[in-house]
């Protein structure tokens, strides 16, 4: 009896045994499972960072494309409307010709505008920096941003166009006008302006003109400064019928 008793106490141990040794492979799985988990996460991680290296690649190949074609139209355009004198350096110092061929500053570049009319209403003037390649057209329009990211003829472009304010007169007659454009970072539109920082640059670039259809503005740059749109209020510094022109300029 002794013996039969045994018996079926060691049949009840293996039972256990067996038991354990089932829960043991239960619990076998479970890291298993969560490192298949772990590599599907750097799987998906791996493939959206893919997918944003591309999609930035082709943004910035789309942006780069659009400056470049910006560039050759507005180069186009100086070509067709825009004649200098031979023998213009492009550099007029007050009282100094420096060329020896041109007697005047008014007559450094002169601007076809009735041209410039046929190819779009909205141009009112031309920007020309004497000693420098910024030369572009003046567009307005009562939508101060319907130019932002459009050029001259209505194409699409990054680049955008150099704009007057709509709150200015588009015969440029008001006393303080407020001309936009780009900061771009290929140098084209305002992206030269920045230049105004660096010693040296102002004493050979400190007169621009802006050129409409009757007259030839010449200005003299007195300051230059860099602001972030959300830093200070333009428009109500210069528009404000409070201030008046002489404390603007002080």
């Amino acid at each position: 009896m002794k013996q039969n008793e045994e018996l079926e106490l060691d049949e009840t141990l293996e039972e256990e045994d067996l038991e354990i040794i089932e829960l043991g492979e239960e619990e076998s799985e479970q890291p298993d499972r969560k490192k298949k988990i772990k590599n599907l996460i750097y799987d998906i991680a791996i493939v959206l960072g893919v997918g944003m290296l591309v999609f930035g690649g082709v943004s910035l190949y789309k942006e780069f494309s659009s400056g470049e074609e910006a560039k050759s139209e507005y180069e186009n355009l100086n070509n067709l409307v825009v004649s200098k004198p031979v023998g213009n350096n492009d550099s007029q110092e007050e009282g100094d010709t420096q060329t020896g061929t041109i007697a005047n500053w008014y007559e450094l570049v002169s601007v076809d505008m009735e041209a410039l009319k046929n190819i779009n209403e909205d141009i009112v003037g031309w920007i020309f920096f004497e000693n420098e390649d910024i030369s572009y057209p003046i567009m307005y329009s009562l939508d101060s941003t319907k130019y932002d990211r459009m050029l001259y003829d209505g194409t699409e472009s990054i680049s955008g166009s150099i704009i007057l304010d709509s709150l200015n007169n588009p015969d440029l007659s008001d006393t303080r006008n407020i001309i936009y454009g780009h900061n771009r970072a290929d140098m084209t539109m305002f992206g030269k302006l920045k230049w105004y920082k660096n010693k040296g640059y102002y004493e050979k670039h400190q007169y621009f003109q802006v050129i409409d259809e009757n007259k030839i503005y010449r200005y003299q740059i007195f300051s230059y400064f860099d602001v972030m749109p959300t830093e200070v209020n333009t428009i109500g510094i210069f528009f404000d019928e409070t201030n008046t022109y002489e404390s603007c300029i002080q």
